[in-house]
């Protein structure tokens, strides 16, 4: 079963992985770094209301 995240504790995730995304790290070394699996950080991109609002854009360093 997978392992829920608060928001609280999502944000800080989201805020470890983006520092990494901007070292030009992979988003599966991002994901690892940031203590996520790369399934989670692409489930947490899909459909997520707080991604729709430019929260994963690339200029935040989230995806390229």
């Amino acid at each position: 079963m997978a392992k829920a995240h608060e928001n609280k504790v999502r944000e800080q995730i989201r805020v470890e992985f983006a520092k990494h995304r901007r070292k030009e790290c992979s988003v599966v070394e991002s994901s690892k770094l940031a203590g996520i699996s790369p399934s989670t950080y692409y489930a947490w991109n899909k459909g997520d209301a707080w991604s729709k609002a430019s929260g994963w854009s690339k200029g935040d360093g989230w995806s390229k």
